[in-house]
């Protein structure tokens, strides 16, 4: 019996011996768990963001864009997913970047970006990538935008007419406007559209002009909705996303200075209720004190007139998917007046101007999903927005003229009249009009100019035929003459 005491004794006091040792244990690990936690250093505050490192004059065509998506791939594998969503008529496949952290596999709120939708807009392909790129190099660095990708699907389209951008014309290479081919009020001629389509399959007609002005164009919207290929593909793209919280979509263009909303259309198929019409207005309102481009809730021609659209994709993806959906006019028309292309001055400038809507649409996407005020404030770098050009439509190359004659070929002398060379001097001329809109031209370049000479350029040898409209850039000036096309002579009426 006593024996047996003992044991249980000494069975007890090991048990408390084994308690008291294991706390210590655990007391020991705390403190070193704690230890350590003092010793790491504090928690990195938010670092400003940084801006791409674009040179003005350094667009990016169909092919540049290409391997400028497949280097983000590369360089960024766990934001980055580059995939093509169809082709073009041509067969150039569409590009689709999708920006998110794929690390963090929380559901997230996902919105689409597109640009050259008319493939002369330059600037409105080149804000995607430049989107794509701040975003991508300030990840884990800049809180803000580590947030962002941390909670949203960025789907950005920078060239959905491919063959456009490559031709630098607005249709794509069937002559169809892309952005009148969506299923909205479409083929309306209210809307200053015509459902030509391709005659005989063969025979494009981009536009009729009615009036020889070229302001009032009846584009050809094709013979029905979604006729074409690219037009197809966004709307495919757009239906994916749907399924993953579609919070809001931006249609890129230029260059009429404005951010708009639905309803460009003549006949809307629907009102807006109250609270979407209080949103689409508490957008406009900070786009108009936030940044330098202006509010418009009408399309407005250069009379001051309203005039609207048909079959636009900004209006189609409202009515079918019923989120926020803006289109987003880059340049001012000062600047850039309307129907021009091509290369332009002070695209980093431009780019920086566009910076503050985006982010602002980003930070607010979970609001915008919900139809709740946009109220949140982005973070944007230094310098971001910049400050407004001044004398937009002034040459920074004031000592710089030049005159248009016609002949065979369109002919443009540039003569620099000062005592020091000109050199990058951006040049253009634009050509459209004839018979059906069937002539649609445009030749550019980069030329120097040594002080007190003249230079040449001309557009080369082609058929057209009836009145054109003949628009001239050199540097920052532009010039609009009209001619007459005999077949392959051109005669200038007025310069």
């Amino acid at each position: 019996m006593g024996k047996k005491l003992s044991q249980i004794i000494t069975l007890f006091l090991c048990c408390i011996l084994l308690v008291v040792t294991f706390s210590g244990c655990i007391t020991e690990e705390q403190k070193s768990e704690e230890s350590k936690e003092a010793s790491l250093p504090p928690v990195k505050s938010d670092q400003p963001s940084i801006l791409p490192d674009w040179k003005d004059g350094e667009y990016h065509d169909y092919y540049k864009t290409t391997d400028m998506l497949s280097d983000f791939k590369v360089k960024y594998p766990d934001l980055v997913n580059v995939f093509s969503i169809g082709e073009s008529v041509l067969g150039k496949d569409i590009w689709c970047i999708r920006i998110t952290n794929e690390n963090n596999t929380k559901p997230k709120s996902s919105c689409l970006i597109d640009g050259c939708i008319h493939g002369c807009e330059w600037e409105a392909g080149e804000a995607c990538l430049y989107l794509a790129e701040y975003l991508l190099i300030n990840f884990d660095a800049n809180e803000t935008i580590t947030n962002i990708l941390n909670s949203s699907e960025i789907y950005i389209v920078p060239l959905l007419n491919p063959d456009g951008r490559q031709a630098n014309t607005r249709w794509n290479d069937n002559g169809i406007d892309l952005n009148r081919n969506f299923d909205v009020d479409f083929g309306r001629v209210r809307g200053m559209v015509l459902p030509i389509g391709k005659l005989f399959g063969f025979i494009k007609i981009p536009f009729i002009d009615l009036t020889n002005n070229n302001y009032y164009l009846f584009s050809n919207c094709g013979r029905h909705p979604f006729s074409e290929p690219e037009s197809q593909a966004i709307k495919n793209l757009m239906e994916k996303i749907s399924f993953n919280d579609f919070s809001f979509y931006v249609n890129c263009h230029t260059a009429t200075y404005c951010v708009y909303i639905p309803w460009t259309t003549f006949k809307p198929p629907f009102e807006m209720t109250e609270q979407e019409t209080n949103l689409f207005n508490y957008v406009l309102n900070w786009v108009g004190k936030n940044t330098e481009y202006e509010p418009s809730t009408d399309s407005i021609d250069f009379s001051g007139k309203r005039f609207y659209h048909s079959g636009v994709a900004t209006d189609w993806c409202f009515k079918e998917f019923r989120i926020p959906a803006f289109g987003f006019e880059i340049l001012s028309g000062d600047y850039e007046p309307y129907m021009g292309v091509g290369i332009h001055d002070h695209l980093v400038h431009w780019m920086n101007t566009t910076l503050p809507f985006f982010m602002y649409l980003l930070v607010n996407i979970d609001n915008l999903h919900n139809w709740e005020t946009p109220d949140i404030q982005p973070s944007l770098p230094d310098g971001v927005p910049p400050e407004p050009l001044q004398n937009k439509s002034a040459s920074t190359e004031s000592d710089l003229t030049f005159s248009i004659t016609g002949g065979l070929g369109i002919y443009l002398k540039i003569t620099n009249n000062g005592t020091e060379n000109a050199n990058g001097v951006l040049w253009q001329i634009y050509v459209n009009g004839g018979i059906f809109g069937r002539i649609d031209k445009t030749v550019n370049g980069i030329i120097d100019i040594p002080a007190g000479e003249s230079k040449t350029v001309k557009t080369g040898n082609y058929f057209g035929l009836g009145q054109i409209r003949i628009t001239v850039k050199v540097a920052e000036t532009e010039k609009m003459v009209w001619a007459q096309k005999y077949l392959i002579f051109t005669e200038i009426f007025v310069e």
